[in-house]
């Protein structure tokens, strides 16, 4: 891909690896953690 129009919605066009990648926000990654360590917060 070039552009992010190129890729499905809610995927963006990684620029170095030139193809397309779902975009992951903070809270789903705080959320998949937790769910991985059973625990909240920052701290791995």
């Amino acid at each position: 891909c070039i552009s992010d129009s190129q890729c499905c919605t809610n995927i963006k066009c990684h620029r170095y690896a030139n193809r397309c990648q779902v975009q992951i926000t903070e809270e789903e990654l705080m959320a998949q953690r937790e769910k991985i360590l059973g625990r909240r917060g920052k701290d791995y």
